[in-house]
């Protein structure tokens, strides 16, 4: 495991007022209210929304350890603004951690996701599909979370020609990632399914091992039975 300790950008005030104020702009739109709440939920939107987010709130709203989330940030996994001393988490951490929860749920390893995590832009899946102005959205999610001065450039779902132009500005190339990430998943399948027989053949000689121990144990039982002197005579 890396032991790498990540340096977060100390932010000023107006630079937090700034962050905040284009977070309220997006949610004043309903139709990003609404991909946001089905994103994160709405208890957790409105939270990120009053600004006041530190490690201990944060931790309860992804519902981890806040030792846990320490870890993430340390591993440069999850990375909050510093605002006077104080970490001060945004929206996109919650979708750096949904990314890293998304790999620890197919047994990958921090140390990988490290690896994978380096390079942007993340693809997040497996997320609810909402029903936007009579458009079904996909249940998927790419949030470009950092570029080199730790702003947050881009976040939203992979349908609509408007983020297909917005990444094509940006440079991105979204397809690419997208078929990253389905090819990351389908190689953790494949190993889930090796580990699944492994598991299957293990399960197998504890079972016949538990049939023979039982045997035994019913033979003695039985031979302590026939071997037993009769009860007294009153």
């Amino acid at each position: 495991m890396t032991n790498a300790i990540v340096k977060h950008e100390e932010i000023t005030t107006a630079e937090w007022n700034s962050i905040l104020g284009d977070l309220h702009q997006h949610a004043q739109n309903a139709q990003t209210k609404a991909l946001l709440e089905g994103l994160v939920g709405t208890e957790a939107l409105e939270a990120y929304l009053g600004g006041e987010v530190g490690i201990g709130w944060f931790s309860k709203l992804v519902k981890l350890p806040v030792t846990t989330v320490r870890h993430y940030i340390e591993l440069g996994l999850v990375r909050p603004y510093t605002l006077n001393t104080k970490f001060r988490f945004v929206l996109p951490n919650h979708l750096e951690l949904m990314h890293v929860r998304q790999w620890v749920d197919l047994n990958v390893s921090l140390e990988e996701i490290v690896q994978r995590s380096s390079a942007a832009p993340m693809v997040v899946g497996g997320l609810p599909t909402l029903e936007l102005n009579g458009k079904v959205e996909s249940g998927a999610v790419m949030t470009i979370t950092r570029n080199p001065d730790n702003a947050v450039t881009f976040l939203g779902t992979l349908e609509g020609d408007d983020a297909h132009a917005l990444f094509s500005r940006l440079g991105i190339d979204w397809r690419a990632a997208l078929h990253k990430t389905v090819r990351e998943t389908d190689d953790q399948i494949v190993a889930l399914e090796g580990k699944q027989r492994e598991l299957a053949i293990k399960l197998e000689r504890a079972r016949e091992l538990k049939t023979s121990l039982e045997q035994v144990r019913d033979t003695i039982r039985d031979t302590k039975l026939e071997t037993a002197p009769p009860p007294p005579q009153s």
